[in-house]
């Protein structure tokens, strides 16, 4: 976490980075569903699908991503953590990056439950692939605690006790949004 540099236009480029993947994944998928050519993306209609989805997912991204580091703030700031929202930030987007694996074996179990004509080599995939998608949970919500810590110049205990306040936070401010949603103010 230390070498991950804490400037906006490092964590923007990464932001892309991430909707990039997270949109080759996406394609990967939805291209596997039925035997498509890609000559309709190729066209006017079928470049603006494109950009739109990147939009959308990058606009997902950044709210996923800024959302999270103001529950985490907000958290880590109950118990006197000291780190600031941008270095906050950069340890969310550090978390994030750790999604991507999930995504490529995720895509495996799907693509090994579509041919279940491959036997037990198919059912080793998927195996393995479940236990890849919990090793990287597991890892990631490592990756999140320390690098929090680290962060905030907490210990282990109190970046867990700031998660659990962010999320109640977050969880608080949505809530109330779905209530005033559907009943007013």
């Amino acid at each position: 976490m230390r070498y991950l540099d804490r400037s906006l236009k490092t964590q923007i480029l990464l932001i892309a980075l991430l909707t990039l993947a997270y949109f080759i994944l996406a394609g990967i998928f939805i291209l596997s569903l039925d035997k498509i050519t890609l000559a309709p993306l190729l066209s006017l209609k079928g470049l603006l699908l494109i950009f739109y989805s990147l939009l959308t997912l990058g606009i997902g991204s950044i709210t996923a991503i800024y959302a999270s580091t103001l529950a985490l703030w907000t958290g880590a700031r109950f118990l006197d953590g000291q780190g600031s929202l941008p270095e906050t930030r950069a340890a969310v987007i550090w978390t994030f990056v750790w999604s991507i694996p999930i995504g490529i074996f995720l895509l495996l179990i799907y693509l090994t439950i579509r041919q279940p004509d491959q036997g037990p080599v198919a059912l080793l995939i998927r195996t393995c692939s479940y236990l890849g998608v919990l090793a990287t949970f597991i890892f990631q919500a490592f990756v999140l605690l320390t690098s929090l810590a680290e962060v905030q110049r907490l210990g282990v205990l109190r970046a867990i006790a700031s998660v659990i306040f962010g999320i109640a936070f977050l969880s608080t401010i949505v809530w109330a949004f779905i209530w005033i949603l559907k009943f007013g103010i």
